[in-house]
């Protein structure tokens, strides 16, 4: 019953719920990220909403994703070399499966990686 808008130029996510009237969507929340300062046209952030709220967007030309829970607030990133761990080179596409794993399409670097949240 919610939609979730990547308002990139605006840098933020917004949520919007239905409304009274068919096909109507009301504004319920939004939130800054900081990150998504790139002009481009075509390389742009995907989101990801799990079972439980948590909100996951990957910010291509940061090369990250960052986890927001279900009231904005920022719960974590990584993928960019100051998080340490795996390097992502251009998280593009974010997919959740069954078991709640995200699974991100890493343009940069050819593959698909899964990550099992905590």
């Amino acid at each position: 019953g919610r939609v979730y808008v990547a308002d990139t130029w605006n840098q933020r996510v917004q949520v919007f719920a239905e409304g009274a009237k068919a096909n109507e969507y009301t504004p319920v929340k939004e939130w800054s990220v900081e990150g998504w300062y790139g002009d481009s046209l075509e390389i742009k952030p995907y989101l990801a909403v799990s079972a439980g709220g948590q909100v996951l967007v990957s910010d291509p030309e940061a090369m990250r994703v960052i986890e927001f829970d279900a009231n904005g607030t920022l719960v974590r990133y990584w993928g960019d070399a100051a998080s340490g761990g795996t390097v992502l080179g251009m998280p593009v596409g974010l997919a959740l499966d069954a078991e709640g794993a995200l699974w991100v399409a890493d343009a940069g670097n050819n593959n698909l990686v899964k990550y099992v949240l905590p």
